[in-house]
């Protein structure tokens, strides 16, 4: 499942980032976003690829000098005992050191992943964890995820927990390419607790072959936790949408089973202003943005505007007077769906989608109402990542 072009795209970090928009048709994978804690890449079979390299950080929130990732915990034990190690390098692997019940110290590598900036699982293509060997004899590890409800602290040689086989990966270029696409779309998809870290074990079976990983204290050659989707990001069923048949457009794109209004709002804020495109995005985004949430909100240009894996499309127009200058009092938000198709309903009516992603600029019914043109302000769109 794993693609070639996933280590591509570790050699792509010195290119320039560039702005693209869905359809755009590239020959390599592309670098489009970089922020200090994920590189996002446009691959050439037009999706996203993120990787997500927040490592090597200094933890100045503690008394002692410590590494941390936003996204990755690390850690080392020998089946038996109790004590953890996370310095780097983490080890896997059975040594010739015998251990005192008499058998070859048995050396276990954990990763906690958090997976609470990934997409929905609906629009997820491939999903792993790259780890660069530093040294050693052994060249194959074996992944497993844990199933047992034990966070990442409480694992070591001596807890009790359960695990189920992932996959046997064979270095390659002085790296192990763990393919966890199935397990990462099945975690997310039964998410319990708000619980986001997926713990993940790396064992050796072959007596007297160990090998050194390098660790998220290694900012050169930190682990890499990545994911490959669609453009949609963390966009929503239709299937989903369609029973909130208690909401209105804006309790639709909110996903609450309920009526949301914020025409009080726009009111206060607009009164007989004139509202042309600079006004769509500045007094009418801010409305929006403090209906939603600042930090969960941002301002997008298109349809195709480019999106993190968090993050979801939303379209909203407002209704205007006759000689479509001033607000009359009505809007109509729509949202986009996880196959790229939009949704939305007038009041609490029927729940209707619309196909295409550029359904919001070429379907004019998206924004009709008994057969006529019922919002007719510009479109605003903007990016949302609160759920």
């Amino acid at each position: 499942m794993i693609s070639e072009l996933l280590f591509i795209s570790l050699l792509a970090y010195n290119v320039s980032v560039q702005t693209l928009s869905v359809g755009d048709i590239v020959a390599e994978n592309v670098l489009i976003e970089s922020n200090g804690s994920f590189d996002t890449f446009l691959t050439p079979k037009g999706t996203y690829l993120t990787y997500f390299k927040d490592c090597g950080n200094l933890d100045r929130s503690s008394s002692t000098d410590s590494y941390y990732s936003q996204y990755i915990q690390n850690k080392y034990y020998v089946d038996g005992f109790s004590t953890t190690y996370s310095t780097d390098p983490l080890i896997v692997g059975k040594s010739m050191i015998i251990n005192p019940s008499g058998s070859n110290a048995d050396y276990k590598t954990v990763f906690g992943l958090n997976l609470s900036a990934f997409p929905r699982p609906s629009s997820i293509i491939n999903a792993g964890l790259v780890v660069d060997k530093s040294s050693g004899s052994l060249n194959s590890v074996y992944a497993y995820r844990v199933t047992s409800n034990i966070s990442f602290s409480q694992i070591n040689g001596t807890a009790s927990f359960s695990k189920s086989y992932i996959t046997l990966c064979s270095a390659s270029n002085g790296s192990f390419n763990f393919d966890l696409t199935d397990e990462v779309v099945d975690f997310l998809e039964h998410i319990q607790n708000n619980n986001y870290v997926l713990n993940v074990i790396l064992e050796g079976h072959e007596n007297y072959k160990t090998c050194d990983l390098y660790s998220v204290n290694n900012s050169s050659h930190c682990p890499r936790l990545y994911v490959e989707y669609t453009f949609y990001g963390s966009a929503p069923s239709y299937s989903f949408i369609s029973t909130l048949t208690s909401a209105n457009c804006l309790g639709l794109v909110e996903l609450v089973n309920y009526v949301v209004n914020i025409d009080s709002n726009l009111q206060n804020a607009l009164g007989l202003t004139v509202v042309d495109s600079y006004v769509m995005q500045t007094t009418v985004f801010n409305v929006v943005k403090n209906e939603f949430g600042t930090n969960h909100t941002r301002l997008i240009q298109s349809y195709n505007s480019y999106i993190s894996p968090s993050e979801r499309r939303i379209a909203v127009r407002l209704k205007l007077s006759a000689d479509n200058h001033h607000y009359a009092g009505d809007y109509h938000f729509v949202c986009q769906c996880s196959d790229g198709s939009w949704g939305g309903k007038f009041g609490t009516g029927t729940i209707n989608n619309y196909a295409g992603d550029d359904a919001p600029e070429t379907d004019n019914t998206i924004w009709y109402q008994n057969n006529s043109y019922y919002v007719n302000s510009d479109i605003l769109y903007f990016a949302y990542s609160g759920n």
